[in-house]
């Protein structure tokens, strides 16, 4: 897993904030849906409204060409028919997953970047807490889009983890 957010009945995982965001986000769907119109005709408009949020590690990993091709390739498709699908996301987001971390069994590594300003990198700690012998890496230098350049060395160790 690399970054996310748990279920609004845990209190200590640090998504207070996302959860406030996410609320305020479902009531104003209809901004959201006007929204996603706007950017469904120009995908380019939100990468350039994300660059205000991003750290100075996080725009690097975004001003690469494929990094933003596949930004742009992906937001379009997302909004291609309407924001509800990513209204649905966040409603998933704070509501119960319908199992307990602790019945995870296989290997886990959570990786998260310790500047990442989109997800909170208390929710790796609170399921490191709760998932059975899992790997945590808080990489104090890397934010949110930095898990792109880490996902190669979670598949090495996930591959090693299912081979030892």
């Amino acid at each position: 897993m690399y970054t996310g957010v748990s279920p609004k009945s845990t209190s200590d995982d640090g998504g207070t904030e996302y959860s406030t965001a996410s609320a305020t986000c479902l009531y104003g769907a209809c901004t959201g849906v006007v929204r996603s119109a706007v950017i469904r005709k120009n995908p380019v408009r939100l990468i350039d409204d994300l660059r205000k949020e991003l750290t100075d590690s996080d725009r690097m990993v975004v001003n690469d060409v494929g990094v933003r091709t596949m930004l742009l390739r992906n937001y379009r498709e997302g909004l291609r028919t309407s924001a509800w699908g990513w209204i649905d996301d966040a409603i998933a987001f704070s509501n119960p997953w319908g199992f307990e971390p602790a019945e995870i069994t296989g290997p886990v590594m959570l990786w998260h970047g310790e500047k990442d300003v989109f997800s909170p990198v208390g929710h790796s700690r609170w399921l490191a807490g709760r998932i059975p012998n899992s790997t945590v890496v808080v990489d104090p230098a890397a934010a949110h889009f930095d898990a792109l350049h880490a996902l190669p060395r979670v598949l090495n160790w996930l591959l090693e983890s299912a081979s030892g």
